[in-house]
């Protein structure tokens, strides 16, 4: 009877992902096309223990100027109360035209079961780490 109710539990676990719709306004003042490669990510860090999840693949985009995109993500556990998301980006909206790594913090999200839509802006324009 325990191990039904466990095989159960695992079940339900892994069928409820939080799914994300990440709705994304880049912009980069440079007049040239600017390539990026983004990713969104979720942090479980604790103190001394570094733990981030991947919630959306990395995906490449070119832009003039401004870009809207779209990216599809989904995150089946978490270890508190929130999501505490991040987006990464890899751009070359500098002045040298050189690819720099970025990383954006989001706020923290409600553990739902179910679809976050995340909007927010960035502004690349020698964004770096």
């Amino acid at each position: 009877m325990h191990k039904i109710v466990i095989v159960l539990l695992l079940l339900v676990s892994t069928c409820s992902a939080t799914r994300f719709l990440f709705a994304i306004e880049a912009k980069c003042d440079y007049d040239k096309v600017f390539v990026m490669v983004v990713s969104h990510w979720e942090d479980d860090s604790w103190y001394w223990i570094h733990d981030e999840d991947q919630v959306a693949d990395r995906e490449t985009f070119s832009g003039y100027k401004k870009l809207f995109f779209y990216q599809k993500g989904q995150q089946k556990t978490e270890n508190g109360a929130e999501f505490e998301l991040y987006a990464r980006f890899y751009h070359n909206c500098t002045s040298d035209g050189r690819h720099v790594k970025y990383k954006h913090n989001l706020w923290n999200t409600k553990k739902a079961h179910g679809l976050e839509y995340v909007e927010y802006y960035v502004d690349l324009t020698d964004a770096k780490e």
